[in-house]
């Protein structure tokens, strides 16, 4: 239970001050603050300093560049957006990972292990739907709903989604928050597939089992799962071999079916409930 004495809007005015992070979902922030809170047994400087620590963690760490919303959003608007998806996606540690002369490929890959989908519902999104909307097949045909914890990003991509011909809508949301799976069922519906890229071990770092928790919940008949096979830093420590057998272990006492694709530094999972 949340100690109601915690001073979330005081932290909250906090973090607003910081250009890094004041753009991440409140929901998130509350939650996070909350954790710090306890841990730092209500030391109030001492929270908001781990609070942007772990917002940096969970969040900041991966954007290696301002990005420059505005003007991508020109450019796209202007039928362009090839020109600039290379500084877009290097923007997003993430999603730079992806060689753009790949992507055809790895989309190709994936959606041959697909049940022609109609709805996607790509969570942690990051840069990635604008790199979708350029390279997937039929990306013009199905619904696209993106999750993400920054309220500008949510901005920028319901700005960009009619110049790129993407029906859906992005929105911001918490994939730690209480009772995630249930809203998403009761705001957006059942799903036919959800992208969760190099998210898991994240989610799981922070919170133990979380994984299994959001891959058991989400109302989805598949899930197409990756994980990094290098650290951000490019350390790969048996990386892929250890996500592998955590998502064996995650799935061993159900019938999902699971395919194993292999991507140059991404592993990459297709899962069938």
């Amino acid at each position: 239970m949340r100690d109601v004495n915690c001073p979330v809007e005081t932290i909250l005015a906090q973090i607003g001050e910081s250009r890094k992070y004041r753009h991440i979902a409140p929901q998130v922030v509350v939650r996070i603050a909350h954790r710090a809170w306890e841990r730092t047994r209500r030391d109030l400087k001492a929270t908001i300093k781990e609070t942007k620590n772990a917002l940096h963690q969970v969040a900041g760490a991966y954007f290696r560049s301002a990005p420059r919303y505005e003007a991508w959003q020109v450019v796209a608007e202007s039928g362009q957006v090839e020109a600039v998806l290379p500084d877009i996606l290097a923007t997003h540690a993430s999603v730079a990972e992806r060689d753009i002369a790949t992507l055809p490929d790895f989309y190709a890959q994936v959606f041959a292990h697909l049940d022609s989908p109609r709805s996607i519902l790509d969570l942690a999104c990051g840069l990635h739907p604008v790199a979708f909307a350029t390279y997937a097949p039929f990306a013009k045909e199905i619904t696209y709903y993106a999750g993400d914890i920054y309220t500008d990003l949510e901005a920028f991509l319901n700005g960009v989604f009619p110049a790129l011909d993407v029906k859906g809508r992005a929105f911001t949301c918490d994939l730690l928050g209480e009772g995630f799976a249930t809203k998403i069922a009761e705001e957006i519906g059942e799903v036919d597939v959800a992208f969760l890229f190099k998210i898991l071990p994240l989610l799981e770092l922070w919170e133990k089992g979380a994984s299994a928790r959001l891959l058991h919940a989400l109302p989805v008949r598949q899930i197409v799962i990756t994980y990094p096979t290098r650290s951000l830093g490019g350390n790969a420590c048996g990386m892929a071999r250890n996500y592998a057998q955590h998502l064996a272990e995650i799935t061993a006492e159900t019938n999902w079916r699971v395919e194993a694709l292999e991507f140059p530094r991404e592993l990459c999972f297709v899962v069938t409930k």
